[in-house]
């Protein structure tokens, strides 16, 4: 996504890719040597890892731009209903996969499609759009430098469908819950 040089100091704001639910935002700790390796230490709330120096441009990157995250915060701002009528075993799938990719363009907007979905979110989609705002709003409100939480709850608030659980078998009878 940028070609800048990682800033490992202590305290820098970085960004761990592809480590799943850890992924996102982290701050360095420090380094470390263990058995003649060289590693850098990162933590979030979720976890403190220890990452090979060698793996580290692999799977550490420098925050996006300014213009990059208001980029992606005007999209997640979109309240255009998602037009993605395939089953939730394909979304699913496509959904899995962007997890454990870096955060681009196409993250954002499959997050913006689970925000929009016309459809009432099921548990399932809740933990996807959980794991997806750990990973693009985190950093989005990093660089803007606002506070992650009311950025989650102004996206929420946008999203009126968004944190409501999916209808009974009965109520999917009938169509579709729409806003």
């Amino acid at each position: 996504m940028t070609d800048v040089a990682l800033d490992l100091a202590e305290g820098s704001a970085l960004i761990a890719m592809a480590l799943g639910p850890e992924s996102g935002v982290v701050r360095v700790q420090g380094r470390t040597v263990r058995d003649g390796l060289d590693y850098v230490v990162v933590h979030n709330d979720a976890t403190t890892m220890s990452i090979p120096l060698g793996e580290a441009d692999a799977l550490l990157r420098m925050p996006v731009s300014w213009e990059q995250a208001e980029r992606w915060l005007e999209r997640l701002r979109d309240t255009e209903p998602a037009d993605d009528v395939r089953a939730w075993t394909e979304r699913f799938a496509e959904y899995e996969a962007a997890l454990v990719s870096s955060v681009d363009d196409e993250f954002v907007e499959l997050l913006r499609r689970l925000y929009a979905s016309p459809y009432a979110s099921s548990r399932g989609e809740l933990r996807l759009i959980w794991a997806f705002e750990r990973m693009v709003v985190e950093e989005i409100a990093l660089v803007l430098g606002v506070d992650a939480e009311d950025l989650v709850d102004e996206l929420h608030a946008l999203h009126s469908t968004h944190g409501t659980f999916a209808p009974s078998a009965s109520q999917r009878l009938d169509g579709p819950v729409r806003r």
